[in-house]
């Protein structure tokens, strides 16, 4: 197969949200709109209260060591010693946080990230609703302590940035999303709303003209990831769409408008088993692959709409032959994963992957902020697809796979064309208006023959 898109290359992930990660990941923490971060001052002793000092990356003191509890807790270790930040027993207002000797054990020394809408994580103290705060203000010396949870609030609103050597997947927080990837043969579709009020696009050859107001659903995170966002009172594509979304579509043309976005042409492919002259596409089979962590699902509405969203497809004309769904139900500690099948002018068929239909926090399911990778292959008539815990070089957690001969689908006609699609299609449309998902994509890769 030809490799149309190719991710950036690998060194060693800092992982704001990292769950499965082995070795420990360093990071500096600054307090959002500020120039001041978390200080653990010279040496080691315990008990010693963290404070604020102006931020420099390249200080040892400013630079913590992230180590993965069990997938959803972290303990902060400061470099070059054995103690991490212990926010002692319980929590209450002002209660210090502070270096203690490094205890996997110690639920004190435990937090949990919490992704929050404008790129910032609140730090979270485990079965307390306190959290990190950095007082109001920043001054050098200024005292770090718990608080009552809240995400508007200013002072517990964190930037977690790699120190440069261990980002294993080559990002830059400072550089767009397009200049992190290749994104020359995609396009994005945002909630934001356009003048004929329907979603803003974006994308191949001319993502500097993408507005202001799509950025607040496109952007780089603060780990150099590209964070996908979405909100239920959003714009939709079309009329007919029912869901919001903040999603790539694949563009082979990669810029080239003499050639139509729809139809038999070269800005679209075919399927494996489709007939005729393979030179009336952009190509032939398929491969999508994308590592990514999925940050919020929406926990409003009701039914089976609560904690849905699809994180890649293979789109057709009017149908989808694969439809990759995560989907959380409020209060599970993990997520299922499946694949809806839509025969042509027809009914899905749905393959569970992770966990059953009803989704009840499966015990090798996905937990919010956990790193996971996918594969959508199509090889003929044959569609798979492959779930790993982790990059893409993770251990396989879930396959399934489905003959479209067999199904059939109809697909194996002349007159049909296919795209690929990844973000965020949130599948919730009865929940509150500022309700929305969070994803964030490390890698993504795009073949066809």
């Amino acid at each position: 197969m030809v490799k149309v898109t190719w991710l950036l290359s690998t060194v060693g992930f800092i992982g704001l949200f990292s769950s499965s990660v082995i070795s420990a990941n360093t990071v500096v923490i600054e307090k959002n709109e500020t120039n001041f971060s978390i200080d653990g001052g010279n040496g080691v002793a315990n008990n010693r209260q963290i404070v604020l000092q102006s931020s420099n990356a390249s200080n040892v003191n400013q630079q913590w060591n992230i180590l993965d509890v069990d997938g959803r807790f972290i303990q902060l270790q400061k470099m070059n010693s054995n103690h991490c930040l212990d926010g002692g027993d319980g929590g209450a207002r002002r209660q210090p946080v502070v270096l203690q000797p490094c205890n996997a054990n110690n639920r004190n020394q435990h937090w949990e990230r919490i992704a929050l809408t404008n790129g910032t994580t609140r730090i979270k103290k485990r079965g307390v609703s306190f959290s990190i705060d950095g007082n109001n203000g920043a001054s050098n010396g200024q005292l770090i302590y718990l608080w009552n949870s809240q995400n508007s609030n200013v002072n517990q609103q964190w930037l977690i940035r790699g120190t440069g050597a261990d980002n294993q997947f080559g990002l830059d927080p400072n550089k767009e999303p397009w200049e992190n990837f290749d994104l020359s043969d995609w396009v994005i579709d945002t909630p934001a709303f356009a003048s004929d009020g329907e979603s803003e696009r974006f994308g191949e050859l001319r993502w500097d003209e993408i507005s202001a107001e799509s950025r607040a659903f496109f952007f780089t995170h603060t780990d150099g990831g590209m964070r996908f966002v979405t909100r239920l009172d959003g714009a939709k594509t079309s009329t007919n769409t029912s869901f919001v979304r903040s999603e790539l579509r694949e563009m082979l043309r990669a810029g080239n408008t003499n050639i139509s976005t729809t139809g038999v042409n070269g800005n679209n492919w075919r399927l494996g088993y489709q007939p005729g002259n393979a030179s009336n596409w952009g190509g032939t089979n398929g491969v999508l692959s994308a590592t990514l962590r999925v940050n919020k699902v929406t926990t409003s509405g009701f039914g089976v709409h609560v904690g849905r969203t699809i994180i890649g497809q293979i789109h057709a004309d009017n149908d989808e032959p694969a439809r990759l769904y995560y989907r959380k139900n409020p209060g599970d500690d993990r997520g299922c994963i499946y694949v809806s099948h839509e025969v042509r002018d027809g009914d899905d068929i749905d393959f569970n992957i992770i966990g059953n239909e009803d989704c009840n926090n499966p015990s090798n399911g996905i937990a919010l902020d956990e790193l996971f990778s996918y594969q959508i292959i199509n090889e003929g008539a044959e569609i798979e697809i492959i779930i790993r815990r982790g990059d893409r070089d993770g251990a396989i957690i879930g396959s399934t796979s489905f003959n479209m001969n067999q199904l059939n689908s109809g697909y194996d006609r002349s007159d049909e064309w296919m795209y690929f699609k990844a973000g965020a299609y949130t599948q919730n449309n009865r929940g509150n208006d500022s309700d929305g998902d969070i994803i964030t994509f490390y890698r993504l890769t795009n073949i066809h023959d």
